[in-house]
């Protein structure tokens, strides 16, 4: 008879590698937006995906969220955790995460608009 094998767990490699996959998936797909514009017409070049009722959605999102219901909340929110890290509720690394999460979610369009994938005005 044949001695049976027994299936051996995966090693436990932690969470270390994760903000790394995730920066290079994200760092792909802002490098390869470019050439999506480009071979679809986007980006306010008033050809393929121009006008379409899902740019519009997306673009109402994007209006709400960095318009003044985006700066309320913004507000409060960075108070709230603020306020939270004075009095010792919250850690200063999460004060710091969300700072910069509203650093991220204002500065986006402009970023873009830098680095030469949207034509400013898009939306």
């Amino acid at each position: 008879m044949k001695k049976q094998e027994t299936l051996r767990p995966l090693p436990d490699v932690g969470y270390g590698a994760v903000p790394v996959i995730l920066f290079c998936v994200m760092a792909c797909a802002v490098l390869c937006a470019g050439n999506a514009l480009a071979y679809g017409g986007g980006g306010g070049g008033g050809g393929g995906y121009y006008g379409t009722p899902m740019k519009d959605v997306l673009c109402e999102i994007v209006d709400w969220f960095s318009g003044n219901l985006g700066r309320g909340l913004a507000t409060i929110g960075v108070s709230a955790v603020a306020i939270g890290a004075i009095f010792g509720k919250v850690s200063w690394g999460l004060a710091l995460t969300v700072i910069t999460g509203v650093v991220v979610m204002f500065g986006a369009s402009q970023a873009l608009v830098d680095i030469g994938v949207i034509s400013a005005g898009v939306c």
